[in-house]
């Protein structure tokens, strides 16, 4: 059965991990294309900010595509929206344009991962499932960081980088509609409203919300907050490394654990070790060492919120709803990496002992509703229990790119 489970779902895990590798990279490349264009601050802003908004709102609509098409014709679809918009982009200067095309591709974007995410939680079967998405979770992180290697190939000309970008994107279609195994049928598909899902699930939607927070500020503001302590540019990517790592390694026995009992005892668990940590960065961040140990740690449980959040839902949901359930959670997840960032500065009065402060005041609050939840409801008994599904969140992992621009903003402050 377990042999079975890995051949199900090594197709549709091949492609996303084909188009992560070229993704990864064009994170990187329009980064860096917009510094080489010398644009002002707020025009990269309005590029990213148009990213992420695409990545917002594409759930909305790309669900109803899935539903109708189902999830292979569907993968061809938003592959398809990000290759045009990946090539368009290379052929174009204009700042306006970039913004647009760049939206496009955060909408295609969550379409796939919506793909991809409802595939697996519709289609999995039994417990072996937790730890076969254990290890794909893990490839999945080291295929972000190997993306970033793919910045040495050097080619001819600019537009060439976009070309390979959307080859890659190209090449992820194949996977899927060569698999010789069933997706789940789009007319054993169903919708809900968020508001549903959210009786039926509340500690599912608080999860994803408040593990988009903590993402959210470790990928976009731990920079940051690692440069305003004094620490370099060197020191900054190494313990940026150790806290995706960290996310990648505690996936497997995190996932085996929370297969095995409550699902809900094991978030309340993760977040009270995370307090505890957070709590000891608070006390003691002196040093490279110990920041990266802490980055480490607190990074390997903060990645594991997110995935209980969505195995969480599944324990209470039906096959049918998969699509559904994970297009609202991540449209939630979403909303909370944009809370998570304007929230911090509040506490970054106190830099290092502030971000930790943060995620002491985070943790405590989800162990809190963990806690309330089960005085509200019976545990799923361990035999209907939904397997654990480690997902990727939709942050890109850091690149240097964002360290350069820390440096960048310096010296533009500076003058």
């Amino acid at each position: 059965m377990q042999r079975k489970q890995l051949l199900q779902f090594f197709n549709p895990i091949l492609s996303m991990l084909i188009l992560t590798l070229g993704n990864g990279l064009y994170t990187t490349i329009t980064t860096l294309q917009l510094k080489s264009m010398q644009l002002s601050a707020f025009s990269i802003g309005l590029v990213s900010a148009a990213y992420f908004i695409g990545l917002t709102l594409g759930p909305f609509h790309t669900q109803y595509t899935i539903v109708r098409v189902g999830h292979i014709r569907a993968y061809g679809v938003f592959a398809g929206i990000m290759t045009a918009s990946v090539l368009v982009q290379g052929m174009t200067h204009m700042v306006f344009a970039w913004a647009m095309l760049r939206f496009f591709a955060g909408y295609a974007l969550a379409g796939l991962f919506i793909c991809i995410e409802s595939w697996l939680l519709a289609g999995a079967e039994d417990n072996a499932k937790g730890r076969v998405m254990g290890l794909y979770l893990f490839v999945y992180y080291i295929t972000q960081a190997c993306s970033q290697l793919l910045l040495k190939i050097n080619f001819s000309d600019d537009l060439m980088q976009f070309v390979f970008i959307g080859l890659m994107a190209v090449i992820s279609i194949l996977p899927v509609m060569l698999t010789r195994f069933s997706a789940p049928r789009p007319d054993d598909m169903q919708l809900t409203s968020p508001l549903v899902l959210l009786r039926k699930v509340p500690l599912g939607m608080w999860a994803s919300f408040l593990g988009g927070m903590l993402l959210a500020v470790i990928y976009t503001m731990y920079p940051l907050v690692l440069k305003l302590s004094g620490f370099s540019r060197h020191d900054i990517a190494l313990m940026m490394f150790a806290t995706v790592l960290g996310g990648a390694l505690l996936q497997l026995p995190v996932g085996k654990f929370s297969d095995m009992i409550d699902r809900r005892k094991v978030l309340f668990l993760v977040c009270m070790i995370l307090a505890i940590l957070a709590l000891v960065g608070l006390l003691w961040h002196h040093g490279f060492w110990v920041v990266l140990a802490l980055s480490f740690l607190v990074g390997g449980f903060c990645f594991t919120i997110y995935p209980l959040a969505i195995s969480h839902t599944g324990d209470y949901v039906e096959p049918a709803l998969a699509v559904s359930a994970i297009t609202v959670l991540t449209v939630v997840y979403g909303l909370g990496s944009v809370i998570g960032p304007i929230v911090l500065p509040v506490y970054l009065h106190w830099h290092m002992s502030g971000y930790f402060a943060f995620l002491i005041t985070v943790a405590i609050l989800l162990a809190a509703i963990c806690l309330w939840r089960m005085t509200k409801r019976d545990a799923v008994p361990s035999a209907e229990q939904a397997s654990y599904v480690p997902v990727q969140p939709q942050i890109q992992v850091p690149s240097t790119a964002v360290v350069e621009q820390l440096d960048v903003s310096d010296n533009t402050t500076q003058t």
